[in-house]
């Protein structure tokens, strides 16, 4: 399960001016900047209020903020000045690190040993290459096709062609 990254008591806050964004201030986590913008999905819980896979949008200066539109606000029935239990989970991340890809190569020794041998570059490159898209079903395509290439090097090293 993921790990709680906020619990606490937030205000809502909202923009100056007319139709101006109600919202609550997220300091706690830095914007991502390979998503658009330096959003970063959560989810979690404003009080009874559950939130799933919502995104935290960067303020520009450096921050996040989760809007609140006035559903959300009416469910709560809270406004602009209340406080609310924020409590906040991020999201696992789809992305592949180094060791989760070892993991899979793992089950086929020859691309494993093909790819220990490689240099770190060209083992980051791989890793760039899977997790360049954000869609899981590509990204294991893209993860079972780089298993299949190691081994299929494997193979034309060892046979020396």
């Amino acid at each position: 399960m993921e790990s709680i990254q906020i619990n606490r008591e937030a205000l809502i806050e909202r923009f100056p001016g007319k139709g101006g964004w109600s919202y609550i201030l997220i300091p706690e986590i830095s914007p991502d900047y390979r998503n658009h913008f330096g959003q970063v999905k959560v989810s979690g819980s404003i009080d009874s209020y559950m939130l799933d896979k919502v995104i935290l949008m960067p303020m520009g200066d450096g921050k996040l903020f989760l809007p609140l539109n006035a559903g959300i606000r009416k469910q709560l029935q809270k406004q602009v000045g209340d406080t609310v239990q924020l409590k906040i989970y991020l999201n696992k991340s789809a992305r592949i690190t180094e060791t989760d890809f070892i993991e899979i190569l793992a089950d086929e020794p020859a691309a494993f040993r093909f790819y220990a041998a490689l240099a770190d570059t060209e083992k980051q490159s791989y890793l760039d290459w899977i997790n360049e898209t954000k869609n899981e079903e590509a990204q294991i395509a893209r993860i079972a096709d780089s298993v299949n290439a190691l081994y299929e090097r494997s193979r034309y090293d060892r046979s020396g062609k």
